[in-house]
């Protein structure tokens, strides 16, 4: 080779590697995405919004804030945490915010669900509040409806209670629980060591008429335990990770399935996972990529999750949506909604919380 094209070679090839060099350099300073999500997250925090002290939408539009803010408890954030706290009544009854425990008239129907139980237990586990969730229980047990009574001196008397309820003034089936709920109730009471009450019964007056409603209890004992949450408990303990799999695998997009994510979540939290939870957690991942929340379930606090945050959240004051429309939680919805246009940014403080190192 001639000594001109060896110095053409030598000067390409250290072009070459020069080019490699400063490219790997410049690889090497790119700031991790899961950096960026913390330096946002104050911005996300100063302008979500708050009803009565506590996370919320706009304009107090915090009919789902128990479920919300026991996800961010579960993250680890305490206004989360006291939010939920805030929102049980001195009776044991859970409310859906803060604000409809102080108001309960403003939602005189469907005042729960078994989203807001779900919220609930994120946070009695994530704070060991054994206490707050045996008041809850008493409350459950106790306000089970009416199947059979009897009247005595004009007054009814309950003597066989139906199945639990998450609240009593249910108009649209959303608070009669069903066993995958009681199922996972029941490993948050056991993870927790709760006392489980015994199925409740009505006191009986006194005097003769008293004797007369103590024996209609009495033969009636059995018929009313067969729904107590003693009895409903043992009978579906353990059944949960088959059943947290089958909701992955058929809930339709958007809050159905956001819900199994919360239960996997939960269930986790009480004790670690089973092949069937992480399975269902894949298929969930899998199902819709873009959600960040379903991603760390897989993986963690990983790079790739970050980045799923970033690719929807806001990143400047100009991004923010307008106050009005800070209204929805990414997660629960499908990716064909665009909800990040919508965010009320307390599902995106959530993430970062998930994300910290």
């Amino acid at each position: 080779m001639s000594s001109k094209w060896l110095q053409l070679f030598i000067a390409v090839l250290a072009g070459v590697l020069t080019f490699a060099a400063s490219d790997a350099a410049a690889q090497s300073a790119s700031p991790d995405p899961r950096a960026d999500v913390q330096r946002l997250a104050p911005m996300w925090r100063a302008n979500a919004p708050l009803c009565f002290g506590a996370p919320s939408a706009q304009d107090c539009h915090d009919g789902d804030m128990t479920l919300f803010n026991g996800l961010l408890c579960a993250a680890g954030d305490m206004l989360g945490c006291d939010s939920v706290k805030g929102a049980q009544d001195t009776t044991g009854r859970w409310h859906r915010s803060v604000r409809y425990r102080q108001h309960p008239e403003l939602r005189p129907h469907n005042s729960f669900s078994w989203d807001m139980a779900i919220g609930v237990q994120l946070y009695a586990v994530k704070r060991n509040d054994r206490a707050a969730l045996e008041r809850w229980l008493a409350w459950i047990e106790t306000n089970r409806p009416c199947l059979s009574k009897m009247s005595v001196s004009g007054r009814d008397y309950c003597l066989v209670r139906g199945l639990p309820r998450w609240c009593t003034d249910d108009t649209e089936m959303g608070c009669t629980a069903k066993p995958q709920g009681l199922a996972l109730l029941y490993r948050t009471a056991r993870y927790l060591g709760a006392a489980i009450p015994r199925p409740a019964e009505t006191k009986p007056p006194s005097g003769l008429p008293g004797e007369v409603v103590r024996l209609a209890i009495e033969q009636a004992r059995d018929a009313n335990a067969a729904f107590s949450l003693e009895r409903l408990f043992a009978s579906t303990k353990d059944i949960q990770p088959w059943l947290i799999l089958v909701d992955a695998a058929v809930n339709r997009e958007g809050f159905p399935r956001h819900l199994t994510a919360s239960e996997i979540m939960l269930f986790r939290m009480t004790g670690g996972t089973t092949a069937d939870i992480d399975y269902a957690a894949e298929i969930l991942a899998r199902r819709e990529p873009h959600n960040a929340f379903f991603a760390y379930l897989v993986q963690g606090a990983t790079v790739e999750v970050a980045q799923k945050v970033l690719a929807l959240a806001p990143k400047s004051e100009a991004e923010l949506p307008t106050p009005a429309q800070r209204a929805d939680w990414t997660w629960q919805r499908a990716a064909a909604d665009h909800a990040w246009k919508r965010t009320k940014l307390w599902d995106f403080v959530f993430m970062a919380q998930l994300l910290k190192p």
